[in-house]
């Protein structure tokens, strides 16, 4: 993974700190507050507010094919910042972002059909868990989005969603 600017900050951020990991995956991690936090401080270290997240990741944000290239640029970075955190024994390697064409299925008593983003486990070994990441992903940038931009955080919050619902077994209620 990583195109281009995108790896070589991951790099850069991952000498600094490791993500969090825990045998537990703590309820409070992956809400909405700590991703937003955690890469708005990725963005502010990093000096990207104004740069264009095409210019960042190398990719086109052309359709479905541009949103599922970014997201996958997008979940390591995030990992990496400290923005979204994997449950104990889950891997980056282990995960993996596609378009699914065709798609037919429901989210809560919403039924959804057409191409979407999903969020998958690699296991040849066992069954394959997916997750819902975009259901309208071409909704999700304009030509001109920034690193800073709603519309990337947006796909982050969406990411961060993903692998809370792909984890559901590993989160614990917070005492409060």
């Amino acid at each position: 993974m990583g195109a281009g600017q995108g790896k070589t900050n991951r790099t850069q951020v991952r000498q600094r700190s490791q993500p969090r990991r825990s045998n537990i995956f703590p309820a409070h991690l992956n809400d909405l507050s700590e991703v937003k936090k955690g890469w708005q401080a990725f963005i502010a270290r990093h000096n990207l507010t104004n740069v264009s997240v095409e210019d960042y990741y190398r990719r086109r944000l052309d359709g479905i094919d541009g949103v599922v290239a970014i997201a996958q640029e997008l979940l390591p970075d995030l990992v990496a910042a400290g923005a979204v955190s994997l449950p104990s024994g889950a891997t980056l390697d282990g995960l993996q972002i596609r378009k699914q064409a065709g798609y037919v299925g429901s989210y809560g008593r919403v039924v959804i059909s057409g191409d979407v983003v999903l969020l998958e486990t690699r296991n040849s070994r066992g069954r394959t868990r997916k997750a819902l990441i975009a259901d309208r992903p071409s909704d999700y940038f304009n030509a001109t989005a920034a690193m800073a931009s709603d519309e990337l955080l947006s796909l982050a919050y969406s990411v961060a969603d993903a692998i809370k619902e792909m984890f559901p077994r590993a989160h614990v209620q917070s005492a409060g």
